[in-house]
């Protein structure tokens, strides 16, 4: 398998909304109230992709992981928005249900922080379900630390993980 990472551009919007809504189908729902979880249609999915890859904004970077040219997985940063003490914030990492396992985050994930590097940054973290285990485990596995305290959402509790990159 031939992965490459690139910048998501408007072309792939289409692609990323369906990542992105079979991932919050398939795998989100099992820690997050359904109702919560149908909200995120594919519709809804598309508009928030066709923004982010149509934003000229400096302060997101969205990248991808193709296999043979086809979108597998997608990985968004940009500013923190709710812990300011931090450089950056990544959003979501997102990998098409049928591909996880299989290597693409693993080779995702350095690509991003090698981009944000790219961009100055030395700190950013992440917000996780705290009953991901499998996304806990991999976090960790890619260095980061888990923060003490959980983040209490509407439906959810989440965890925050942080990392130092140099």
């Amino acid at each position: 398998m031939t992965l490459t990472v690139q910048p998501i551009l408007s072309s792939h919007a289409n692609a990323a909304a369906e990542i992105h809504f079979l991932t919050w189908k398939d795998v989100f729902s099992q820690w997050i109230p359904l109702d919560t979880c149908n909200k995120m249609t594919l519709e809804a999915c598309q508009k928030i992709w066709f923004q982010l890859t149509e934003s000229a904004s400096p302060l997101l970077h969205p990248i991808g992981i193709f296999e043979s040219n086809e979108l597998v997985g997608t990985i968004v940063w940009g500013q923190p928005r709710e812990d300011k003490a931090f450089d950056a914030e990544l959003y979501s990492m997102l990998i098409h249900p049928s591909k996880l396992r299989q290597g693409a985050g693993r080779r995702l994930f350095p690509a991003c922080l090698q981009n944000m590097r790219e961009h100055g940054i030395t700190n950013f973290y992440l917000n996780c379900i705290d009953a991901n285990i499998r996304a806990l485990n991999f976090y960790q596995k890619m260095g980061g630390r888990t923060l003490p305290g959980l983040i209490n959402r509407k439906d959810y509790k989440e965890l925050r993980i942080h990392w130092s990159i140099t």
